[in-house]
């Protein structure tokens, strides 16, 4: 199942692996596999610094590799 969201910690509590996205044609720019443990701790450390990780990679795509803004991310 493919679960399409905007939203990185749904994509954390819900998916196995995550995808961010660029625009054109669904270009994916990094597949990552949270080695997190299920129940997902929203509170806990590690589900934090993966929100952090998703966050930092998401600004990397959509300033794209020069620091404009003519990429947009997603996570799914």
């Amino acid at each position: 199942m493919v679960l399409v969201t905007h939203d990185i910690e749904e994509a954390l509590v819900l998916s196995d692996r995550i995808a961010v996205m660029q625009p054109g044609a669904g270009h994916i720019q990094e597949i990552v596999q949270p080695p997190l443990a299920r129940p997902r701790d929203r509170t806990g450390p590690e589900f934090a610094e993966w929100k952090q990780r998703l966050l930092a990679e998401l600004h990397r795509s959509f300033h794209g590799p020069r620091g404009d803004e003519s990429f947009f991310a997603a996570a799914i």
